[in-house]
């Protein structure tokens, strides 16, 4: 639920079939070591239009959970540095002056002084049943306050971490349509803006 009085937002309980209709889900699966968790499959991760080409094994071991409560999305280190590998590439093609890393959080940072227009970046996560959760552009780059610094809104673990988590950053202006019951979850972009 929203923060803020000028913010808006919506929490819905039961079965609203007319605006389900034609929801792709993707399934739930249960954790192991945890009751309290589900998983997602998450199979690989496309940045503008590219497949990364993460080996599956990747995000099953770590298992990957969808948490609200994380902020920004937690990928292992290895696929963490592929994305930000092929972001740095892109932003650098595209004139943007890449920065030092200026602590572990936000390491994968880029100058926005003097441009007059934002290149618009698009990153998907593919799950394993072909259903691809594309990112709402504000949901991919964190942007500093008062400053021209904006930084890639994902960080790196260690591979041997026991959990991926897509955070809340990266669910910025989606519905997220949880089927406990049924056993499966759904992304689609929310009809609050």
């Amino acid at each position: 639920m929203p923060s803020y009085f000028t913010t808006s937002g919506f929490l819905t309980f039961g079965k609203d079939e007319a605006t389900l209709v034609g929801v792709k889900y993707t399934p739930l699966i249960t954790i192991s070591y945890s009751k309290l968790l589900y998983g997602i499959l998450l199979e690989d991760i496309t940045f503008n239009g590219i497949l990364l080409g993460i080996p599956s094994i990747a995000f099953f071991i770590p298992d990957t959970v969808n948490d609200s409560g994380t902020p920004i999305t937690q990928l292992p280190q290895t696929t963490y540095n592929a994305l930000s590998c092929e972001f740095r590439k892109q932003m650098r093609f595209f004139g943007y002056l890449l920065l030092p890393s200026s602590n572990s959080q936000w390491d994968t940072c880029n100058d926005l002084m003097g441009k007059t227009q934002m290149y618009i970046l698009r990153i998907s996560f593919v799950f394993v049943d072909g259903i691809t959760l594309e990112l709402d552009p504000t949901g991919i780059l964190y942007v500093f306050e008062n400053s021209t610094t904006n930084c890639l809104a994902f960080s790196g673990v260690p591979d041997n971490i026991v959990l991926t988590i897509l955070g809340d950053f990266q669910q910025r202006k989606m519905e997220v349509i949880h089927d406990v019951g049924g056993r499966r979850i759904r992304f689609r972009p929310s009809p609050c803006v």
